[in-house]
Order: structure tokens, then sequence, then C-alpha cells
């Protein structure tokens, strides 16, 4: 059990705390009653642990009997045992975890162990998407979060907004306050406030359009080049606006910090990009490497300008500042480069018949329909290729199709499956 800052008498300002009155509902002996999932989430809960159990079953046995194609037999096998892993792990969670508000601590106990924080050692509460956890300061041991699912969740949550401080709400607050003390946005408070705010307004409407233009890359085939060129377009456009903002805006910033962001302008069309240069088939990434380095570093030169100033000794604020600069020039760095290759090649293409060995889907957040074709040169192995859907329906396995080489724009080649 983890304990630490343990004290007889904490006190919130000149009160003591007084514990919610549910904490001592139909307790016996004075004892503290714990807290745990409420008899409908518990039954929920269950039940989706005995159809995940189910499916897990059924993918496991399938995969034994030799339903599944012999190739998918391990993946199909191991994705039912992870199933069933999770409807264990879950029916035992609901079990396991509570927790106890005691006179002078805070006590979760869970599947994996028990850790307890005293009032002491308890800097802070913050709402997070399953409810709310108790925060301690520095080194004085690991969050505890009271689920929205356990009972009295309303009242708990309450009492402890009132007993202790709210950590985002005061992040809110010195984020607020450094801006209004940044000299960059103007003479006095209530005007550098006015800036920012002003300059978030006029970045909204190029930040949704970001937005649009990337999704509308990805759904409108009909109007692919000149969706290309504005996403290819976009993000160098705001990476101009950033360096003339000389600090003022950023690329990416916390919900609760108000400076003004472009993350929309550039992670928009970014990812639109993404999506298509995703379905690519490239032959070889030999000649890929030096222009997506080149552009990514360039990116990166772009947006850490401001933020790590090499020339003023300026120190980089936060490491999450950093890796949304990074995932953004990588994004665009490996389809700019991708997409820009095929959309502007003029070469002619080299064409080989071969024949589908098989064909399979896979399912997450992009689906992916994919032919393994017979080698189609001397030297050549069994190639896994990316087709579009209406590809992948008309064709069957055996079907002989025809495969066009091109050389690429930037000497990058990649093929089509026709």
């Amino acid at each position: 059990m983890e304990t630490v800052g343990r004290t007889d008498s904490h006190r919130l300002g000149t009160g003591r705390i007084v514990l919610p009155r549910s904490a001592r509902e139909a307790g016996s002996h004075g004892a503290a009653r714990p807290y745990s999932a409420e008899r409908k989430w518990a039954i929920i809960a269950v039940l989706f642990s005995l159809v995940f159990a189910a499916i897990g079953g059924g993918l496991a046995y399938s995969a034994c009997s030799g339903w599944a194609d012999k190739e998918a037999d391990y993946v199909t096998g191991a994705g039912g045992c992870w199933l069933i892993l999770m409807a264990v792990i879950v029916w035992l969670d609901v079990r396991k975890s509570r927790v106890i508000i005691d006179d002078d601590s805070v006590m979760s106990v869970g599947l994996f162990g028990r850790r307890t924080l005293f009032f002491s050692s308890i800097e802070g509460v913050e709402l997070t998407k399953s409810g709310f956890r108790f925060v301690p300061f520095d080194g004085a041991g690991r969050t505890i979060t009271f689920s929205k699912y356990y009972r009295d969740y309303d009242g708990v949550r309450l009492w402890a907004f009132r007993a202790f401080t709210d950590l985002k709400a005061r992040k809110a607050e010195d984020d607020l306050a450094e801006l209004a003390s940044n000299p960059l946005y103007g003479a006095d408070r209530a005007d550098r406030l006015r800036h920012a705010e002003r300059l978030s307004h006029r970045l909204r409407p190029l930040n949704v359009m970001g937005w649009v233009a990337g999704i509308a890359l990805a759904v409108l085939d009909s109007w692919f080049r000149p969706l290309l060129v504005v996403c290819l377009l976009y993000p160098l456009i705001a990476s101009c606006i950033y360096l003339l903002s000389k600090g003022r805006i950023k690329l990416y910033t916390r919900h609760s910090a108000p400076y003004p962001t472009l993350l929309g302008s550039t992670y928009g069309p970014a990812m639109g990009m993404s999506l298509c240069a995703v379905a690519m088939n490239i032959l070889d990434h030999g000649n890929f490497w030096l222009p997506f380095a080149t552009v990514f570093l360039l990116l990166l030169t772009i947006f850490m300008w401001h933020d790590f100033n090499w020339l003023s000794g300026k120190r980089f604020d936060t490491v999450c500042s950093l890796a949304a600069v990074a995932f953004f020039a990588m994004f665009y760095s490996y389809s700019s480069v991708l997409l820009f290759n095929e959309a502007w090649d003029s070469s002619r293409p080299q064409t080989y018949p071969t024949r589908i060995v098989r064909k399979w889907e896979t399912h997450s957040k992009h689906t992916s329909r994919k032919l393994l074709l017979e080698p189609w040169r001397n030297g050549r192995e069994e190639t896994a290729a990316e087709v579009s859907r209406d590809v992948y329906n008309r064709l069957s396995a055996g079907d002989s199709v025809t495969v066009k080489e091109y050389s690429g724009r930037l000497g990058i080649p990649y093929y089509y499956v026709r």
C-alpha cells in the first residue's frame, strides 16, 4: 500500500475538511463505506465483458478449427485471446475497484493493488473524461481517480472541488496572467487581452477552412488536383503568418491557454494529405528520404523559431509544443513529398501482367483493402498492393490484372493495379 504525508489534523483555510455525508452512509462500526460502481453500471459492464468473451471465444475457436484463412490464423487467434483477456479484466475490475474516503485520507483499491493519499499530500483535483482525480504534490504519490460510475458521484465531486484546489481552473488563471503580462500583445493588461482575442477571432475562419480543405481532399476524388494545391500551400501560408507574428501566434496551445493558434491551418491539410498518401503503393523509398528530411527540418525550424530562439537564449516552454510541431512536420513532409511525386509526374508507365493470389481488408480508423500479387518481374517477390474500394470489389483471387509502374516526378517509383 502506498501512503505518504500523513497528518492528524489537515485543514483547508481555517476549517477542518468535513467528509461528504455519503462516506458514512450505512457504514459498519463507524468504518468508511467504500464507493464502488452503481448496480446498473456494474450490470452493464458485466454484460459487455460477456459479449467480449463470446466474440473472443468465437474468434479463437475459428482460428483453431481452421475456418479462417491459413495466413490469418495467428492474427485471429491472438485477437480472440485478447478479447477474452479484456473481458476477464473488466469483470474483475468491476468487482475490485473502489474508493474509500476516510477522516484524513482517500484510498483507492483496485485490481492491481491499492494506494492512499492523505489530505495533506493532495495538491488539488481536476476533471477527466472518466470522472475526476485527486492529484498529489510532486513526489507525494500517484493520482487517485473517482469514477463517474461510482455511487453519489455528483455529491463527492461537489465536496472535492470545495475542499481542494481546482487545478485546471488555477492553470487557466495562470495562463491568462502570463498572456496579460506579455509585452508582445500591447502596453497594458487590457490592451494585451483585447489584442490576443482579436487575433484568435481573425484566425478562426482560417483554421476552419484548413480542416475543410483536408477533409475535402480525402473524400472528393474529382477535385483532387486543385484541393491538393490548396493543402500544399495552406500550411506554407500559415508558416508565413507565424513568422510575421513574432511569437504572438502559436502552432499549438492548451485548451485553457488563451493564445491564438494555427492548429487547424496546419494539421487540417496535413492530415487530409496523409490519408491520401498512406494508400499509395511505393516501390522504392530510396529517393524519398532527402526531400522528406529537407521539408521536415525546414518546418521544424520555422515553427520552433519563436519558442526556442537560439539568438536570445529563450528556453522552449513545453514538451507538448515540441511534439505538436514535430508531428505536424512529419505528417506534412511525408504526404507532400509522395503526393507531389505522383500528381506532377509526367513519366510513361511500364505495364506488367500478373495474377491475384488473395485479397483482404483491415479495419481501423482507416479501412485498407489489399491484393496479394504474384511477382510481375524477375527478382521481385509477392507484393501486397493497396487498391480502391471499386477495384477491390471488382476483383477476386485468381483474376489476372495489370500493374502500371511510374518513375515519379522526384524519382520515387510507384505503381497502380488496373
